[in-house]
């Protein structure tokens, strides 16, 4: 059976281990690839599609650089405490990446998110701006406040059914082609949505949904980060479009911002590509500033 990971052959060949920490009392599973000795130390942050798995397409293509991948709690590997638990907000994923730091002994690192996963990036930047040297966000998850789905899911007993119908196989795989990644293989959207398929998982992922930020955090985030920083955005992204990135990117005062002609996951449909941006911003080179 062909591997559901095409980028498999490239990262057979980078040290990779899988670890745990223990992140506001629970436990948090972590990939760390690259070598241990490498100048540049990355943390790479998933979106919404949920695990480490979700930027191991750049991962792939950067070979020398020490790359630090968690599973937020509730997704992937990581523990799934239920929502009256642990309240899958902005504020309790930025402690919990904060308290990362703290048991890796790491004083400083750039930050990679995609997605919801650079949203959380976004607001630990703004919180933690000592722990932070580069920010690269792809594609960060904007303004959910209005999106006709957000309003169905916050109805309390309607949500759960209405992403439960939104969660089956098939669906999925036609709306994450429509609306992510046109190109995305079978087998990788089969191992997406079997992340996603246990009920404490789901019930995770649901109560993020109903936590997703307003514009005014967004805005209020990018005018207190201090970090240089770079967006890449999809030209033809779906989700959350062009305009809306554009218009994130002005109140950020050291961004910039690169574009390509692709859709919401240009890390999935032009690894190498992106992951060459990437490693050029991270060396220190301003890739994206016009």
């Amino acid at each position: 059976m062909a591997s559901p990971n095409p980028y498999a052959p490239l990262l057979d060949v980078i040290p990779v281990e899988r670890r745990e920490a223990t992140v506001l009392g629970g436990t948090t599973a972590y990939w760390v690839y690259g070598p241990h000795d490498a100048d540049t130390t990355v943390i790479a942050v998933h979106g919404f599609r949920g695990e480490h798995h979700g930027l191991e397409p750049v991962v792939a293509h950067l070979p020398d650089v020490r790359i630090i991948s968690p599973d937020l709690p509730g997704f992937g590997d990581s523990e799934k405490p239920p929502p009256s638990k642990y309240p899958y907000t902005l504020a309790a994923f930025c402690e919990g990446l904060a308290d990362l730091f703290g048991a890796l002994s790491l004083p400083r690192a750039h930050l990679l998110g995609h997605g919801f996963g650079g949203t959380v990036a976004l607001h630990f930047a703004a919180e933690h701006p000592e722990l932070i040297d580069r920010l690269c966000l792809v594609a960060p998850m904007g303004d959910l406040a209005e999106r006709p789905l957000r309003q169905a899911l916050l109805l309390p007993m309607v949500g759960g059914l209405v992403f439960r119908q939104l969660a089956g196989r098939t669906l999925f795989r036609a709306v994450y082609r429509s609306w992510v990644n046109p190109k995305a293989p079978g087998p990788a959207l089969d191992e997406y949505y079997e992340s996603m398929t246990p009920p404490a998982a789901r019930a995770a992922l649901l109560a993020t949904l109903r936590n997703g930020s307003g514009a005014q955090t967004l805005i209020a985030d990018c005018r207190r980060v201090r970090a240089q920083s770079l967006f890449i955005w999809g030209a033809n992204d779906r989700v959350f479009p062009i305009t809306e990135g554009r218009a994130i990117s002005r109140e950020m005062p050291h961004a910039g911002f690169e574009v390509l002609p692709l859709g919401h996951a240009p890390h999935e449909e032009a690894p190498e590509q992106v992951a060459a941006i990437v490693e050029r911003f991270f060396a220190g080179r301003r890739a994206g500033f016009a």
